[in-house]
């Protein structure tokens, strides 16, 4: 996903405006694909969040072979991972997104995610890929405890 944002914005004058095309024909409100910025911590969510409510568009341009994009087609199985993840981090998302999330508030709260991501990696109803990417994400919390 992080690829094909890239690729459709730094494409103004092929990709983005097929984009927009294809947002028009599927009755979407017209906008730019988030970024995925490492320095900004709830950009991941956003893109895939925006990615689920845009769908039908990323299906489209992506199977389209004049754009080139085929590389980037998600299979069902990665809309679902996309899904799961959205789930797993929508309320740490909408906590910490807040006007006034303040230390005594961010302790507990991080401890809740730390709870959350050691069991949620062990949930068999997440697929193994979510399971393992929450275990990496504890492994990184704990780093940050120590």
């Amino acid at each position: 996903l992080r690829k094909l944002s890239y690729a459709i914005i730094n494409s103004p004058t092929l990709l983005l405006p097929a984009w927009f095309v294809i947002l028009s024909v599927e009755g979407l409100k017209r906008r730019k694909m988030p970024r995925d910025v490492s320095t900004h911590w709830n950009s991941t969510y956003k893109m895939l969040q925006f990615t689920m409510e845009y769908r039908k568009a990323v299906d489209s341009i992506t199977m389209d072979r004049t754009h080139n994009l085929r590389k980037f087609e998600l299979s069902n199985g990665d809309w679902e991972i996309v899904q799961q993840l959205c789930s797993i981090f929508n309320d740490a998302t909408f906590f910490f997104s807040r006007d006034v999330p303040n230390l005594p508030v961010v302790v507990p709260a991080m401890d809740y995610i730390d709870r959350h991501l050691s069991n949620n990696s062990l949930d068999t109803t997440y697929l193994p890929c979510v399971r393992a990417a929450l275990a990496l994400g504890k492994e990184l919390l704990k780093k940050y405890y120590d």
